[in-house]
């Protein structure tokens, strides 16, 4: 049979293919685009669909202009991104006003460059509509300190997200403060501020966001506060990083997750600081605080949250029908000293088999799983088979290491276990999962006592993806190790 060219196939169809290409591998149109003339008319438009301007584009003698590029970006353009100072704002404030196609502006601060110029908010507020603006913030503009109006003059563009990275004085802060409060239009706001920020009740309430992400943020609002400060009306998505996990859960209402899609929380031992007790005591109540925000969602598609996963009762999950994506992680995997336990800590084959009734979409799993327990895993196994949609299964354990990499034991377990939970899937007739891919993860930690205090900690991460074909073969078995050095109250990677 002859091999079909891309070649071949008409415009139209090669278009939508395209386009579902550029969503998974869009740098790959930078090399597509040469492979013949009848693509390079079909591939260029998606070449140039987002382009980082620079500045030897708006150079007249310069390669950029000779080969045309301008022309192309005003044809076919639909984001533009402006990362660094251009030196030429009129050429861009043309280039805003020219481009036939573009959706949208996204503009980055660094440290202490200017505000957006005048003319080029004014060309971005001219389109009709007004262009959204993307803009983000990195380092220490302290430079905005020295303009009362920057503020204001940020808040009358079409901000649709704000992507803040802010370590500065407190009259930047008070800046931002009144920026983020004054931006009414933003749906996406991401912080990672120091912990010195923290915004003020009475500056007012920020708009409802649609997409809240948490990278860092001193969380240190009361109840009160939090209804000042937060509108979680419209969110849907949700993600937190280094934040104060058991003030935040304490402090927001129960209700006001109650249309969120997507939840990840991707916290760790450091952000339980607060509480009274020992490690698991931390883990079981943050787990209880965070059940109680479950229960008030129905409509998540996305779950991945790190909790205490013995304690954890699905039942909040279960209540969201439309779930598609489950991935559970137990705290115990980000402590070290746990590492001998939290094999242990796995979901039960009786809480799975609730949730494959209540949540027939599902088409990811990724869940602890313990190899040295047949029984258990038995268990585990016929409830996973129970997910008719399942596409994608992940299945994490753990096994002892020496610091070199080498298995402290002679018989190859995560292997015999992967391989018979492939077995036990097929003979379920389990025809649903084309590929059946297991991760298995190793880790062993080492401390080098002739370190001064504060200790320093050498992690060696012995990764080891076993992936199986329909039949049950094993197609893929690849270890890598990579070593990291932390220090004390710095969290391993996961």
């Amino acid at each position: 049979m002859a091999q079909m060219s891309l070649d071949r196939l008409c415009p139209e169809i090669l278009a939508l293919i395209f386009e579902e290409l550029y969503r998974v591998e869009p740098a790959i149109f930078r090399t597509l685009k040469t492979l013949s003339r009848s693509l390079n008319v079909i591939a260029t438009p998606f070449r140039y669909r987002r382009i980082w301007l620079r500045p030897e584009f708006f150079q007249v003698s310069g390669e950029a202009e000779s080969f045309g590029v301008l022309p192309i970006i005003r044809l076919y353009t639909r984001h533009l991104i402006v990362e660094h100072d251009l030196g030429n704002s009129g050429a861009v404030e043309n280039l805003l006003l020219e481009c036939t196609q573009l959706q949208d502006l996204t503009w980055y601060l660094q440290n202490d460059s200017s505000p957006l110029p005048a003319e080029i908010a004014k060309a971005a507020l001219s389109r009709n509509p007004p262009l959204p603006v993307h803009l983000h913030v990195r380092g220490r503009p302290s430079s905005w300190t020295q303009q009362a109006d920057v503020a204001d003059s940020f808040s009358s563009l079409n901000l649709r997200s704000l992507n803040i990275q802010l370590y500065a004085a407190a009259g930047t802060f008070r800046q931002f403060n009144k920026l983020l409060v004054g931006s009414r239009d933003t749906e996406s706001l991401t912080l990672l501020t120091s912990s010195v920020f923290l915004l003020n009740p009475r500056m007012g309430r920020l708009p409802p966001m649609r997409e809240l992400i948490l990278r860092a943020h001193k969380w240190n609002y009361s109840e009160n506060e939090v209804s000042q400060v937060w509108d979680f009306s419209k969110l849907l998505y949700l993600e937190i990083g280094h934040v104060n996990l058991m003030k935040f859960l304490s402090t927001v209402p129960e209700t006001a997750f109650s249309n969120l899609r997507e939840l990840r929380i991707l916290v760790t031992e450091d952000n339980l600081r607060g509480v009274a007790g020992g490690r698991e005591s931390k883990w079981s109540e943050a787990t209880d605080l965070l059940e109680r925000q479950l229960r008030s969602v129905r409509g998540l598609e996305v779950v991945e949250i790190t909790c205490d996963v013995r304690k954890l009762n699905l039942d909040g999950i279960s209540q969201n029908h439309n779930l598609r994506i489950l991935k559970l992680r137990d705290f115990g995997e980000y402590d070290s000293s746990m590492i001998a336990t939290v094999r242990k800590a796995v979901v039960s084959g009786e809480k799975l088999e609730l949730l494959s009734q209540c949540c027939p979409l599902v088409t990811e799993l990724d869940l602890g799983y313990h190899c040295s327990n047949e029984l258990q895993n038995l268990s585990i196994l016929a409830a996973v088979s129970q997910f008719q949609t399942l596409r994608s299964l992940t299945l994490r354990t753990y096994a002892p290491l020496t610091t070199s990499g080498n298995a402290t034991t002679t018989v190859d377990n995560n292997l015999e276990s992967a391989t018979n939970a492939v077995k036990y899937l097929q003979k379920r007739a389990f025809a649903t999962i084309p590929i059946t891919t297991f991760f298995f993860t190793m880790r062993t930690t080492a401390y080098n006592l002739s370190l001064p205090v504060p200790l320093q900690q050498r992690t060696f991460d012995v990764v080891r993806e076993m992936q199986f074909g329909q039949q049950g073969d094993l197609l893929r078995d690849a270890i890598s190790i990579d070593g990291s050095i932390a220090g004390v109250g710095i969290n391993r990677k996961s």
